[in-house]
C-alpha cells in the first residue's frame, strides 16, 4: 500500500511539473509574438526538458541514497555523456550567437533544431546529471 502511494504522488508530481512547463510555454509564445524573443526560448526547451529528465531520475537516486555508503559523483559519466549531452542540447544558443561551436551545414542544423532531437538530448542530460550520484564503500 505505501508503494502505491508513493507511485501515486510521483505520477502527481510529473502531472504537475508537465502543467507547469505548459503554462510557461504560453507564456514564452505569448512574449516571442509580443517581442520576437528568441534567446528566452532556447533556454526554456532545454531547461524544461532537463527538469523533466532529473524528475525522472530522481526515484534512483532516491534508492541510491538509501545505500550505507559515502555519496559521489561519478565524473567520468557526466564528462562521457553530460557534456556531449548539454552541448547538443544548447546548441540553438551556439547557432544563433554565432560561436565557432556552431556547424554551419543546413541539412545538420535542420536535423539539429527539430524539436525531438532537442528535448531528447535535454531530458537525457538531466537524466545522467542525477544518476551520476553513486555511493562507494
Amino acid at each position: 500500500m505505501k508503494k502505491i502511494l508513493y507511485q501515486l504522488l510521483y505520477l502527481l508530481g510529473f502531472v504537475v511539473l508537465f502543467y507547469f512547463s505548459y503554462l510557461a510555454y504560453q507564456s514564452y509564445v505569448k512574449q516571442k509574438m509580443d517581442f520576437f524573443r528568441i534567446y528566452p526560448g532556447i533556454f526554456f526547451f532545454s531547461l524544461t526538458f532537463v527538469l523533466i529528465g532529473l524528475y525522472f531520475g530522481l526515484p534512483q537516486l532516491l534508492k541510491t541514497i538509501k545505500i550505507k555508503g559515502r555519496l559521489s559523483v561519478n565524473k567520468n559519466k557526466l564528462i562521457i555523456f553530460g557534456l556531449p549531452t548539454l552541448f547538443l542540447a544548447l546548441y540553438p544558443w551556439f547557432y544563433w550567437n554565432g560561436t565557432f561551436l556552431a556547424i554551419r551545414n543546413i541539412e545538420i542544423n535542420q536535423f539539429v533544431f527539430s524539436a525531438g532531437f532537442l528535448n531528447f538530448f535535454s531530458f537525457f542530460f538531466g537524466f545522467v546529471l542525477i544518476s551520476s550520484f553513486e555511493k562507494k564503500d
